[in-house]
């Protein structure tokens, strides 16, 4: 049984991330959104050594968002 809270939308598309990774180095990278929610969203390509409780800018378009990260691993990520 899925124990997720709200029900995922299957999408995938490419966003600009911009933020500070572990080494309190500035990055920016594109990625691509794999699903989203009404809440957060999960990404897939991340380069940066990124960590959970960091905030990321992301850009899709003209329209652009902070988001804090949920969780990061292998590449993957997830915002809220």
């Amino acid at each position: 049984m899925d124990r997720r809270k709200e029900p995922r939308l299957r999408v995938e598309f490419p966003v600009h991330i911009r933020g500070v990774d572990r080494m309190a180095r500035p990055f920016a990278e594109v990625v691509r959104v794999k699903n989203v929610s009404f809440s957060g969203a999960m990404l897939l390509g991340t380069h940066a050594k990124i960590r959970a409780g960091g905030i990321l800018d992301v850009q899709h378009g003209s329209q652009r968002a902070q988001f804090r990260i949920a969780w990061a691993s292998s590449g993957e990520a997830g915002i809220q």
